[in-house]
């Protein structure tokens, strides 16, 4: 979540809500969250090679 700047002219608030108007493709979307689990490493005992992706 990005926090928007405000304004106290409508127009340029309307602006500023355009201007952060973005579209991901999905390539980069997958690129965005495997790049956020794979900078955490797992840890516990219950976390094993099988369920690489499984953590709390």
């Amino acid at each position: 979540m990005l926090s928007i700047p405000g304004s106290l002219k409508a127009m340029r608030t309307l602006e500023n809500i355009g201007a952060c108007y973005i579209t991901l493709t999905a390539d980069k979307k997958a690129e965005i969250v495997n790049g956020i689990l794979n900078s955490f490493t797992v840890k516990g005992a219950r976390y094993t090679a099988a369920t690489p992706l499984l953590w709390g």
